[in-house]
């Protein structure tokens, strides 16, 4: 899970009262990720069920969980990515190759930018796709390159 490493101060405009600023600072220090859905964990959470600082609410339809099976899958496509990663750093393949967010091109985030001189239209677009479509993907390639 992602844990913001700051508190946020949360502003509020006119007199807002106790309930509506709880609400804004739990919103500001809601967890981003994805949990193993397994109720004993996840209950141990967040004990009251409210899903106020972690993306899980019982019984609730947008959750963010997956199963141990799901999970597997994501260590063994990541697994297999940074083997391939590492095989092409080895060759000495060390060439540029952005990739444009749905927020706008890494290269803002990226120190070397000046010295790859990548354009901003330059660079791979990622493809956005639900989390059930992420997961299928991954086994997929997982069982493709296990045969």
């Amino acid at each position: 899970l992602y844990l913001p490493s700051r508190r946020e101060s949360v502003r509020q405009t006119g007199a807002a009262d106790e309930a509506q600023a709880r609400q804004s600072r739990d919103a500001a220090l809601r967890m981003n990720g994805l949990l193993l859905d397994d109720p004993v964990a996840l209950a141990a959470m967040e004990p009251d069920g409210e899903g106020r600082f972690v993306p899980y609410v019982p019984d609730g339809k947008k959750n963010s969980v997956a199963s141990r099976e799901a999970f597997d899958a994501i260590r063994g496509y990541v697994l297999r990515r940074l083997g391939e990663i590492g095989e092409r750093l080895h060759r000495g393949e060390v060439g540029a190759d952005p990739l444009t967010m749905p927020y706008g091109l890494s290269c803002e985030y990226c120190d070397y930018r000046a010295v790859c001189r990548h354009g901003d239209e330059d660079g791979r677009v990622m493809e956005k796709v639900g989390l059930a479509e992420a997961l299928t993907r991954m086994q997929e390639e997982v069982e493709e390159r296990a045969l």
